[in-house]
């Protein structure tokens, strides 16, 4: 999904506070864009702050809902198993990283190598640099 710049989405609450006389509509659309551009951090509190005061218009309610929605089934996702031999294959992209090599063109290299899936080598080292940086 791509993301929307500061100026449209501006210009989209503009518009709908101008057609619609209410502020707090304006304001809703603007958080929903902001939400829908991958900023649900920046948004939050924002909703947070509109539904305390006085006058929560229907769509500020509407928008709280989605984002209640949204926040439940970001807790239901968990996180994969490790995949399998992950520790082996972790170690010998970082040794050939550690030969100079790009991520890319050791992940390509070792799959190649091995006969493996390059997704499966990424996912893999991913999870080994997860590790790393944990118990570093």
């Amino acid at each position: 999904m791509r993301k929307f710049t500061e100026e449209e989405i501006e210009a989209q609450a503009a518009i709908i506070a101008s057609a619609t006389r209410k502020r707090s509509d304006g304001y809703a659309l603007h958080l929903r864009l902001e939400m829908e551009s991958g900023n649900f951090a920046k948004a939050l509190p924002a909703i947070e702050s509109a539904l305390e005061s006085e006058s929560v218009s229907p769509d500020m309610r509407k928008l709280a809902a989605h984002a209640m929605r949204q926040l439940r089934t970001q807790q239901k996702r968990v996180r994969s198993a490790a995949p399998k031999d992950w520790m082996k294959i972790g170690r010998a992209v970082h040794d050939l990283r550690k030969a100079g090599r790009s991520h890319q063109e050791a992940v390509e290299e070792y799959a190649e190598q091995e006969g493996i899936g390059t997704t499966k080598i990424d996912q893999a080292a991913g999870f080994y640099f997860s590790a790393r940086r944990i118990l570093v």
